[in-house]
């Protein structure tokens, strides 16, 4: 057996289903932010909780959706990233921002600190795509692919 203690631990699946109708894959094993409710013992991923039935899930969804904060960022077609939304794109709004994690440089403030910082302009690849479109990937981008823009 492994040394792990949570190896003792039974594997639970999700009990949700996809648009498409085909059972969901996602399990208490798996390392995705959606998997947190299976591995607290939970029988439904983010992405299916809604499909449970419990009053309890039922309540608290709603309340999340009532009293979530919608992400004030402008995008072609308007941000749809709320505080209910359990990823790490929308933590600035859970901690009472007005803009998710895409859009957050749209907030003035973070404009002017981001304006204020010392590091050197983003580079831009000068590639192109497969598809012959220009690269749009900057030193900044948090991707492996940016890393030889970051490294010089």
């Amino acid at each position: 057996g492994r040394a792990s203690g949570s190896s003792n631990r039974r594997e639970r699946s999700c009990q949700g289903t996809t648009k498409q109708g085909v059972p969901c894959r996602i399990t208490s094993r798996s390392e995705m932010d959606a998997a947190a409710p299976l591995r607290a013992g939970g029988s439904f991923c983010t992405f299916h909780e809604a499909q449970d039935t419990s009053a309890a899930t039922q309540l608290a969804l709603l309340t999340q959706q009532r009293e979530a904060r919608r992400c004030q960022g402008l995008t072609g077609k308007g941000a749809c990233v709320t505080s209910a939304l359990r990823y790490k794109v929308a933590d600035p709004l859970r901690r009472g921002g007005n803009y998710c994690k895409y859009h957050e440089t749209q907030d003035r403030s973070f404009s002017q600190l981001a304006s204020q910082a010392t590091q050197p302009p983003a580079r831009r690849c000068r590639g192109t795509t497969k598809q012959g479109t220009t690269c749009r990937i900057t030193s900044d981008a948090e991707m492996d692919a940016a890393r030889p823009l970051r490294e010089g």
